[in-house]
């Protein structure tokens, strides 16, 4: 029984001994990121007992020498739960060498009841001079706009991408001769294989009043030469330089000023993938019937395995224009490589005259099925789309039209045509009918309609058209228009011969400005004619 007695209170004063080891405990907070240019910071700590705290920082050497030392307050009385400011000076060499793209950093050791530590890193700054201008430069959209990538998630080799960039001039000085600098850091290869020199940029070597700002873009290719497979981790910078242009500025005018931005959290380019992307797509823009063209292309392997000869099949299709092509390697494509294929073929004699897209598909099997397109990690699939203009031909025409006149043809009457298609496509087709260009001496007053017909067959619709009262006599012209679908197939010019409207018929009879004169002259004539026989018949009663 004491044995066991024993055992519970030794065990008890073994808990509380360690609970109170375990509840021993120093805290860090408003920890700050430290500038490269050395002065003092303040860092707040707080521990859970009554004690003596040493701090002490190890020193960073830049590999030339060159040191960073840092000198904290030796020795510090804490009271616990009640947190103190802690003030570390630091010094840094004047020829010490932050290289860009390098992490530098030094390990706060606080040694009290218990030790504890906590990392300090230095600012990753991108500028190579200070900012007495309070230049602000800010990246303010990335977008992926042909490619694979997913704008400012992650990008594929060979992804055109644009980056908005802001630059704003938010102090008191006007700065001119501002330029862009841009880095796109490998953090593997700890180096930019992308910079200011690569790139396109909309805005370069400007001025910048007090106050005010700019956006320029930043527009590029990822080249897959410049990657390594396997490298997936790099960082985005971009800086703009200027030179200080103001006489209130004092010591400071013709001095530099810089501001820097960065993406900093691994952004990703996918490497490791295995994908097969096509580039530097080449064909005729347009073409005509008849023509031999030659499309070449290069295939791309952008993942981080090489693919052997029977890994890979290009398929290039089209079925308007008889494209069925099944294009075989005889070599496989390294990883971040290319092979380059080319494929000629002929422009039937009979292509429609349109914008013709033709289907190329990579696939990692010969059965070309669709379970065997190459596919990356986000299911983009190896397809690709190629376009080809098709003009000047001669094709035969697929539908036949005619017309007769159902009535007569006069000023003032109802005219009825009917209209006679004739499908000689080899297919059933259906058909709308339309008329045009006959407003200057008709009016519409019933439309012809919509025509189905198998291959081989015909059919009518008619049209009415109300000719004016007015209308001259001769040969009147209009348009009949053939659509399938929204496409205009068939544009046919049909005349008719109209008779104008006789002066004393049953119709009746107008007179107008435009004709006044002629019914003046025509009347005169009946009055001339009608005296003569008067005069004529009174002689002959005389006698």
């Amino acid at each position: 029984m004491k044995s066991k007695l024993f055992c519970l209170v030794a065990f008890g004063i073994l808990t509380i001994f360690l609970v109170g080891l375990a509840s021993a405990a120093i805290t860090f907070s408003n920890v700050p990121t430290l500038s490269q240019e050395g002065s003092s910071f303040t860092i707040k700590v707080t521990t859970n007992e009554n004690e003596t705290i040493d701090f002490t920082a190890s020193a960073i050497d830049d590999g030339y020498g060159n040191q960073i030392t840092f000198t904290p307050n030796s020795t510090v009385s804490f009271t616990a739960g009640i947190p103190r400011d802690v003030i570390i000076d630091y010094t840094v060499e004047t020829d010490f060498d932050f290289r860009f793209g390098e992490e530098y950093f030094t390990t706060l050791t606080a040694d009290g009841t218990e030790d504890a530590t906590q990392t300090l890193y230095f600012e990753k700054v991108f500028c190579d001079y200070g900012n007495p201008a309070d230049l602000d430069v800010k990246i303010e959209k990335i977008k992926v706009i042909e490619g694979f990538g997913d704008d400012d998630e992650y990008w594929y080799p060979l992804d055109e991408v644009e980056i908005d960039v802001k630059v704003e001039n938010e102090g008191d000085w006007d700065v001119e001769n501002i330029e862009i600098e841009f880095c796109l850091y490998d953090s593997e290869e700890k180096e930019c294989i992308l910079d200011e020199g690569d790139i396109d940029i909309s805005e370069d070597d400007f001025d910048l009043d007090k106050g005010d700002d700019i956006t320029t873009t930043l527009s590029f290719k990822v080249d897959p030469d410049d990657l390594i497979a396997g490298d997936t981790e790099y960082k985005i910078y971009v800086k703009a330089i200027g030179q200080i242009d103001d006489s209130d500025a004092d010591e400071f005018d013709e001095e530099y000023t810089c501001d820097s931005d960065f993406i900093d959290d691994d952004f990703e380019i996918i490497t490791d993938d295995k994908f097969v992307i096509l580039d530097n797509v080449e064909i005729p823009e347009i073409t005509t019937c008849g023509e031999k063209v030659e499309l070449t292309a290069d295939v791309w392997n952008v993942g981080d395995e090489d693919i052997d000869d029977d890994e890979i099949f290009l398929r290039i299709y089209n079925s308007e224009l008889g494209i069925n092509k099944v294009i075989e390697f005889t070599n496989g494509i390294d990883l971040m490589d290319y092979e380059t294929i080319s494929f000629t073929f002929d422009i039937p004699e009979d292509a429609k005259e349109k914008t013709h897209s033709i289907l190329v598909t990579a696939y990692d099997d010969e059965d070309l099925y669709d379970k065997h397109i190459y596919e990356n990690k986000e299911e983009d699939k190896a397809e690709y789309k190629v376009f080809i203009g098709i003009s000047d031909c001669f094709a035969e025409p697929e539908v036949s039209v005619s017309a007769t006149l159902e009535s007569e043809a006069k000023a003032g009457e109802e005219m009825k045509i009917k209209i006679i298609l004739g499908n000689l496509g080899s297919d059933t087709r259906t058909f709308m009918v339309d008329v045009e260009n006959y407003g200057a001496w008709a009016e519409l007053s019933e439309s012809p309609g919509t025509l189905t017909l198998n291959s081989g067959s015909s059919g009518e619709t008619y049209v009415n058209l109300d000719v004016d009262k007015d209308a001259s006599s001769g040969e009147k012209t209009f348009n009949i228009l053939v659509y399938e679908g929204t496409e205009l197939i068939k544009t046919q010019p049909i005349s008719v011969n109209i008779e104008s409207r006789n002066f004393l018929g049953i119709t009746g009879f107008s007179i107008n400005e435009g004709n006044g004169y002629l019914w003046g002259l025509g009347l005169l004539n009946v009055i001339l004619v009608i005296v003569i026989i008067i005069v004529a018949v009174r002689v002959a009663r005389r006698k």
